[in-house]
């Protein structure tokens, strides 16, 4: 039910490929290569921030011992 509606958001894109043969070749794996390193940059870079503002968030959070 859920792949029957989402079919019209990959219409466009079929003829689009198919328009373009050189995204078959170097230059499409060129482009995909793009994609996942872009990809994974972005995702190390929310893991990085959300790490570091927990453990912000964990420091502020405990009490200090001033003795």
């Amino acid at each position: 039910m859920v792949f029957s509606r989402n079919a019209a958001f990959f219409i466009p894109a079929v003829p689009a490929v198919l328009n373009h043969q050189e995204f078959f070749g170097w230059t499409g794996l060129k482009i995909l290569a793009i994609i996942i390193v872009g990809t994974m940059i972005v995702i190390i870079g929310t893991a990085i921030v959300v790490d570091f503002s927990f453990y912000k968030l964990e420091k502020q959070s405990q009490p200090e011992n001033k003795q």
